[in-house]
């Protein structure tokens, strides 16, 4: 194996720190996620995320490190028709020299499985009646999200909306939690999910049973949490929020 050095002392951004799933085809939409927790970046930074055919490319400017506009869908049909899809993200200073980058990041089939399975993955089905949505988790069954799809695009309005996402994933998330709350030494989906609620409440401790008052209250620091970081109600009042850009 060739060993390279990096003597610019540029980061790389791998597929730990962004990732594009396909979420429609027809449309060719996929759903993206940026974290650069870890770098070593400043607040000044600028973001670009450039999702490429061989020599074509789009160019996505995603603001600020400090206020990053990374939009959660990205309408890829224009670029459907040539090949695989590969991402280039770049973050650079005021003076245009790259602090951090990565490149050849593919893009995720919509039913292509990874690594590490989706912590909550969503299906459709029509066979919800007047129901918009609902949520399936037991101790022994992995958590899912299952969306009426009688209703048009439905799956990317879970993205591109945020009333819509907010007002759905928010009480989905809750109720996983509250079953993880009773649940928390289980071996079936538990781990992902105390990962995850560590993630937005560092004090969650398996090993501690919560009384209701207690269990009301981690849950909601992690609502709270997670519902800051994606901007729900802020997204909600900008001009162009959700767009796929």
């Amino acid at each position: 194996m060739t060993r390279r050095f990096n003597y610019t002392g540029r980061q790389r951004i791998t597929s730990e720190h962004f990732s594009a799933n396909v979420i429609s085809e027809d449309p060719l939409i996929a759903a993206v996620s940026l974290n650069l927790d870890g770098l070593k970046v400043t607040s000044e930074d600028r973001i670009v995320i450039e999702p490429y055919v061989g020599n074509i490319a789009k160019r996505i400017d995603c603001g600020q490190v400090s206020a990053p506009t990374v939009p959660v869908s990205l309408d890829l049909s224009d670029l459907s028709s040539g090949g695989s899809i590969q991402f280039r993200v770049k973050v650079s200073g005021k003076d245009g020299r790259l602090t951090a980058a990565g490149d050849r990041i593919r893009l995720t089939g919509l039913n292509e499985e990874s690594g590490r399975r989706a912590l909550l993955p969503v299906e459709t089905n029509p066979t919800l009646g007047e129901q918009i949505w609902k949520i399936e988790v037991s101790e022994s069954l992995h958590p899912k999200l299952i969306l009426n799809s009688r209703i048009p695009s439905i799956e990317s309005r879970l993205l591109d909306d945020p009333v819509f996402g907010g007002a759905v994933l928010l009480p989905a998330i809750r109720k996983v939690l509250e079953v993880l709350a009773e649940t928390p030494d289980g071996d079936v989906w538990q781990q992902d999910w105390l990962e995850f609620a560590r993630r937005w409440n560092p004090d969650t401790n398996p090993d501690h049973t919560l009384e209701n008052d207690d269990r009301d209250e981690w849950i909601d620091t992690i609502i709270t949490a997670f519902s800051r970081k994606q901007g729900f109600a802020r997204r909600a009042t900008e001009p162009t929020s959700g767009a796929a850009k």
